[in-house]
């Protein structure tokens, strides 16, 4: 816990010898001004409460006559007058009636306490304990004039308990003049500084709150202000304050505290201040368009009862109300470049798949370019997004663009966004490119070979300068993106023919990723069609699943669309079924309809109409021993007609094989086959 520190003004109240042992006491520390201040001193004033800032103290005390010396100037430290204890009073009445009454009196007469505020006790009580008549009077004025006295003299008071400044008046209008410079005990002021000590806790949790208040409002993108009942400013946060300082008419000084709010707000308004002021009424969303305050008010009264005792004022400037759409829309449109994928999304174990997404997370740590280059349809882009969300840019956006899609002049503005009136039916308000947009995140940019030679020129010198100008300006923006360029096409052939700059191929070609075709790695071709099968089935609420005939009709076929010829096949198959399990038959049929190409890989399978007339042939389509001879593809095949042959019996299909059981198990785990001639639902 800090020490609280007072600063103490010598008077007679308060001795510095009484003052350090009260601190010490309470742990305060104390710094005590021996010297005495008179009104017409201003230097020694606003010097003393300048010490006070520079000190950091939390308090200056003082006797009542030196806090109404000091008040006129307004210190932001807290000023506290000390006052009459209930231990002083009695002290005081007690040194009366030892010291005075008995002494000079041989009778109990009425007394005047004066003080310059109210004691803290019922003087009734003590009247009766000392048998003194005594009144506390309070004066109004700091310098007594001698009427004051005389008018107690005539109301029948014959001594005067006061200050030694007053004893020559006292005396003068026949009163007795009463003063103990020691009736200010330790108990007393010890009293009364724990209640100076509570006054400066609560007024630094009041502060505390009260520049917690400040900074909340001034971290508002509005300009709010608090009136009192009159429509005075009584606080205001620093949007206001500039607000205020652009009034015509209304106060420029340092501080608007107590200026009219009619005088900062334009005349044409006043009628609503006046509305609000005596009715109570509100105004939300007012639209006011003047010189210095276009925008809109929110005006809300703070009432008790029928009684307006504040009011607040929120006013937004139509500059920033644009603003505000401006980067709601942009933040909204960039929400919606986000990278959806991550490598745990990439399906497949081929080798070739897993060598390509070692490469792929290995780039992914660093800030490097990417040129990602397979057929179309490999899964290029959910490469790209399974590399930026890998990457320390993930919180960032994720921007696609397929430079194929679009002319050469559109797809220039695309990137770079434009300026207003950079052509004929460009926004008014311009717009922000692709670039801008991905800036600390990532673009990926499909099909880059279609770029023209202006447009790769322009990529160029985003990549050497980092920065992009929009069409129409001659403002440069910097940005601060990673480039994750794809091509279906052989760039470097491409770049031999002059079709594509070889400049900028080899900023393109630094991390090269080669994403293998699906019939370079058709192991993976029965896990991926089950995955779109099982998406398609929840899509349309209609389960299909594949036997393992079927499953290798779709094995036998290359698949020159890649992935995504796959994924849409199975999205027809979905459709078109009229079962749960389609027979190998429709699938085969389907294909064919689909893919017309398919058939010299349809004619190379066991031709049958359905999987029970496969089971039922007499020779079967084996050579025993000889599987190990065959291909992948055809041992895929090979195991799913003797599995078929033999009704799933693992047994019976490796003696077809000429293997054993255990090698037969191998197999089916590495292409992913059914433990069973039935067709089960894949993982």
């Amino acid at each position: 816990m800090l020490m609280i520190k007072v600063m103490i003004i010598r008077s007679p109240e308060l001795p510095h010898n009484l003052c350090a042992a009260v601190c010490k006491e309470l742990g305060l520390q104390m710094l005590y001004i021996d010297r005495d201040f008179d009104k017409s001193d201003v230097p020694s004033i606003t010097g003393t409460l300048k010490q006070a800032e520079e000190e950091r103290m939390d308090a200056i005390i003082s006797s009542y006559y030196t806090y109404n010396v000091f008040v006129p100037y307004e210190s932001v430290i807290p000023f506290i007058p000390l006052n009459f204890s209930h231990w002083d009073t009695l002290y005081i009445v007690h040194s009366l009636k030892k010291n005075v009454v008995f002494t000079h009196f041989p009778q109990p007469h009425k007394v005047a306490l004066i003080t310059m505020q109210p004691l803290l006790v019922d003087l009734t009580v003590l009247s009766e304990i000392f048998d003194l008549e005594l009144h506390n009077v309070i004066r109004e004025k700091e310098q007594l004039p001698d009427s004051f006295f005389l008018q107690l003299k005539e109301a029948g008071y014959e001594i005067a308990a006061c200050g030694p400044r007053y004893r020559d008046q006292v005396l003068a209008a026949g009163m007795y003049h009463a003063y103990d410079p020691t009736i200010y005990s330790h108990t007393g002021l010890l009293e009364e500084f724990q209640r100076i000590m509570a006054l400066i806790n609560t007024g630094a949790n009041i502060s505390r709150r009260h520049r917690e208040m400040a900074q909340m409002m001034n971290y508002s993108f509005e300009a709010i202000w608090m009136t009192d009942h009159t429509g005075a400013v009584t606080s205001y946060n620093d949007l206001a304050a500039g607000l205020f300082r652009k009034s015509n008419t209304g106060a420029r000084g340092e501080t608007f505290r107590g200026c009219s709010v009619y005088d900062l707000l334009p005349e044409k308004i006043h009628h609503i201040l006046d509305d609000v002021l005596e009715n109570g009424s509100n105004y939300y969303s007012y639209l006011l368009l003047h010189t210095y305050a276009d925008g809109i008010f929110n005006i809300t009264p703070i009432s008790e009862g029928k009684s307006v005792t504040a009011v607040i004022f929120h006013f937004t400037s139509l500059p920033h109300l644009e603003q505000i759409e401006e980067q709601v829309k942009t933040e909204a449109y960039v929400k919606g470049h986000k990278a959806k994928y991550t490598f745990q999304d990439l399906i497949g174990t081929s080798a070739p798949m897993k060598q390509a997404v070692k490469l792929a997370d290995r780039f992914a740590k660093y800030d490097s370019n990417v040129l990602l280059l397979g057929k179309s349809g490999t899964g290029k882009e959910m490469f790209a997004q399974s590399i930026h969300n890998a990457s320390l840019r993930s919180r960032q956006a994720f921007v696609a663009l397929n430079c194929g899609a679009m002319p050469p002049n559109l797809l220039e503005s695309e990137l770079f966004g434009y300026v207003d009136g950079a052509f004929t039916g460009a926004s008014r308000k311009g717009k922000k490119g692709l670039f801008e947009i991905a800036d600390q995140g990532t673009i990926f940019l499909d099909e880059i070979s279609e770029m023209d030679m202006e447009g790769q020129l322009r990529l160029l010198r985003v990549l050497e300068e980092h920065e992009i100008m929009r069409i129409g300006s001659d403002r440069v923006v910097p940005v601060n993106v990673r480039i994750i360029a794809a091509c279906n096409k052989n760039l470097g052939q491409l770049v031999e023919e002059g079709r594509f700059r070889d400049d900028l191929f080899y900023r393109l070609n630094v991390l090269t990723i080669q994403l293998p075709s699906l019939h370079e790695r058709t192991e993976d071709i029965l896990p991926l069609s089950t995955h779109f099968l099982q998406y398609y089935s929840r899509k349309y609420n209609k389960p299909v699943h594949l036997n393992p005939l079927s499953q290798a009709a779709l094995t036998a076929y290359h698949w020159p669309g890649n992935i995504r010829q796959l994924r849409n096949f199975c999205e027809r198959l979905v459709i078109v079924a009229d079962t749960n399990t389609p027979t190998t038959a429709f699938v085969e049929e389907q294909l064919l309809l689909s893919y017309p190409d398919s058939r010299a890989a349809l004619s190379d399978m066991p031709t049958t109409s359905d999987n029970t007339a496969l089971a039922q042939r007499s020779e079967p389509a084996f050579s025993a021993g000889s599987i190990e001879n065959f291909s992948g593809k055809n041992t895929c095949r090979q195991i799913l007609a003797a599995l078929a042959q033999s009704h799933g019996n693992r047994g019976q299909a490796a003696a077809l094989l000429g293997i054993s059981t255990s090698t037969l198990w191998r197999k089916m785990k590495k292409y992913h086959i059914t433990s069973s001639y039935e067709q089960q639902e894949a993982p």
